[in-house]
């Protein structure tokens, strides 16, 4: 299991507030279903500029800026609670958890489940 580093590097100053406004949100909202859609309504932006803005000053899409958080929240749960797997995917925004294994071993190069045994 091996660890991926994610971080913020923002390439463009003048963005900076709008992206950090635009993590935040995601941030504070990462259990619900997030889409871009969504996001573009919420920071009266187009999808195409939502987007670009994304990914120019983040080097990622969206959609993976949502993924990461998400499974660094199943990390912390499966750290800290002993909850069935299908509980941390609901509690984290993931519709099930075939859709958490799937990012999560992406990320992290294993499953929860054996990322869990792997910490206790």
């Amino acid at each position: 299991c091996a660890e991926k580093e994610i971080k913020v590097d923002l390439k463009s100053e003048k963005n900076k507030h709008r992206i950090t406004n635009i993590i935040n949100y995601i941030d504070d909202h990462y259990q619900e279903e997030l889409t871009i859609d969504t996001l573009s309504q919420v920071f009266k932006l187009s999808e195409g500029h939502l987007s670009k803005l994304f990914k120019d000053n983040l080097g990622m899409t969206i959609k993976s800026y949502i993924s990461q958080t998400r499974a660094q929240r199943v990390k912390e749960e499966l750290i800290s609670s002993d909850l069935p797997l299908i509980d941390i995917a609901i509690s984290c925004g993931f519709p099930n958890v075939k859709s958490m294994n799937k990012v999560f071993k992406e990320l992290y190069q294993c499953t929860p489940n054996q990322y869990r045994h792997k910490i206790k």
